[in-house]
């Protein structure tokens, strides 16, 4: 079994010997409901196979979904170099996050204080969580949620006065530590391959739709519950690092983990000279977009794609085909579009991922900058009229103006929708749902067609995975223009 990657300048590994308390963590993944009805809607929308990879990919999480909080008693056996701490010392600890299968803990330095040396533990238990703890239940140094560390302590501190323990010296128990597995790579012809982040988008739509064209070589993946999907692939390296390890190069990265990452990752991409793939958003941060477009300038030779797959989309394919001849003609967008609720610990809420403008919202609106050839804008609205939903519109130098309406109010039953029309001259076009096409004019209907919703994504990562092999140019230096316009209406 993989374990968690350690931080060594801030984290410790010690051997749990006793819970004082121990809480599941309920709401942190979209766990959906086991439904004939579920599993029935889909199948009518994405048929078979895509329902049954989907299937296989969240059985995969059901251990991954168990992740629970709780205070301990633990045995320290590995911890920062600077750190005044000694092998097999005592400690009360805390974890705010964590999986609950595994025989020892990483923890934050800041969530643990030491006790003496103790061969017999109280019987003392703890009821509930001090407020200064179920605070931060769910953090994880990835969030971005502030944590004050000395409270923390402080609470910790109050626990230990009610343990009673008999001190004497006991022996140190050395954990079996493996965060990565290394495999013999045969040779290929095929470019080499690296993955970030293995959710499910990518069990269901990366992985199986860049075999043909790649060799994926490693899956990097901080959760080791999510790599037990992979346990029986003996052709990939895996890997709990959520930073490259030195010395590897590969011709091609996906970059799909947190979206607060992505930037950092694909620059180290560029520095050995391989082609980033990102996943939306680009950045979350004007930082990050900074640091991205100072690395186009340092590395000229660049080669990126952004995973926006509207774009590949047939029915844009079927736009571009009703459209004929469009002289550069404005194009106006308006849509409505509807996210699925998020549980209260999802990654999506956190401080680093940004708005929901930034995580889903930023696909219609580089949408709208595709159909207008990435005209600039020259003026923003946000408005936001109750709790997360949010409304914004566009105004392009062209005159072509963009309306989005971003909620999670109504029905799941078919998971994110969206309504989207386009007109030009005397022409609408709509498409629903990512599956249904419309194109009319002022005297009839000309165009409709009905197609797999799945078939966009793969339709991209499959035409990225040709032209990496073909050694393409990537995408433009003016596609930027979309993520730089969500970051102002972020910053709004």
């Amino acid at each position: 079994m993989l374990t968690q990657w350690r931080d060594n300048d801030h984290e410790v590994i010690l051997c749990p010997k006793r819970w004082l308390y121990k809480e599941a963590i309920n709401q942190q993944f979209i766990v959906h409901p086991r439904s004939v009805w579920l599993v029935w809607n889909y199948l009518k929308r994405v048929g078979l196979r895509s329902v049954l990879l989907k299937i296989k990919s969240r059985l995969a999480e059901e251990k991954r979904n168990c992740k629970m909080s709780g205070i301990g008693i633990g045995q320290l056996i590995s911890f920062p170099s600077d750190s005044l701490q000694a092998s097999g010392k005592f400690v009360l600890f805390f974890v705010p996050n964590h999986n609950t299968e595994s025989n020892y803990l990483i923890v934050d330095e800041n969530f643990v204080i030491d006790l003496p040396s103790i061969s017999e533990f109280s019987d003392y238990l703890i009821l509930d969580l001090p407020e200064s703890l179920r605070k931060i239940v769910g953090w994880t140094r990835y969030s971005g949620i502030p944590a004050d560390f000395l409270d923390v302590k402080d609470s910790l501190k109050l626990i230990a006065k009610n343990i009673s323990a008999n001190v004497s010296e006991s022996a140190i128990t050395t954990p079996n530590f493996v965060d990565k597995v290394e495999v013999f790579l045969p040779k290929s012809s095929k470019p080499s391959a690296v993955l970030f982040g293995l959710g499910n988008y990518a069990k269901t739509v990366i992985l199986p739709s860049i075999r043909n064209n790649l060799q994926l070589c490693r899956v990097h993946e901080i959760d080791p519950d999510q790599l037990e999907f992979l346990k029986h692939n003996h052709t990939l390296c895996l890997d709990t690092s959520p930073v490259p390890r030195d010395g590897l190069i590969f011709d091609a990265w996906f970059i799909a983990g947190y979206h607060h990452t992505h930037v950092e990752l694909a620059v180290h991409a560029f520095r050995q000279g391989a082609t980033a793939v990102i996943e939306k958003p680009l950045a979350t941060t004007r930082k990050q977009y900074t640091d991205f477009i100072s690395a186009l300038k340092q590395y000229p030779h660049h080669r990126f794609y952004l995973c926006f797959h509207k774009r590949y989309s047939a029915l844009h394919s079927f736009y571009e085909s009703d459209l004929g001849e469009n002289n550069g003609d404005p194009v106006d967008m308006h849509c409505i579009v509807y996210e699925i609720p998020l549980p209260k610990y999802h990654w999506y809420n956190w401080p680093n991922s940004g708005s929901r403008l930034i995580s889903n919202g930023c696909h219609w609106i580089d949408y709208f900058f595709f159909v207008n050839d990435y005209c600039a804008a020259s003026e923003y609205k946000k408005w936001m009229p109750r709790g997360s939903d949010v409304v914004v519109q566009i105004k392009l130098n062209n005159g072509a103006y963009f309306s989005m309406s971003l909620t999670d109010s109504g029905s799941q039953r078919l998971g994110v929708r969206d309504y989207i029309e386009l007109r030009v001259r005397d022409c609408t076009f709509t498409m629903i749902d990512s599956e249904k096409y419309v194109a009319e004019n002022r005297t009839r209907i000309f165009s409709k067609k009905h197609v797999n919703p799945l078939n966009a994504y793969h339709r991209m990562y499959q035409k990225i995975s040709r032209d990496i092999c073909l050694g393409a140019g990537g995408d433009s230096l003016k596609s930027l223009i979309s993520s730089d316009a969500s970051l102002i209406l972020e910053d709004m």
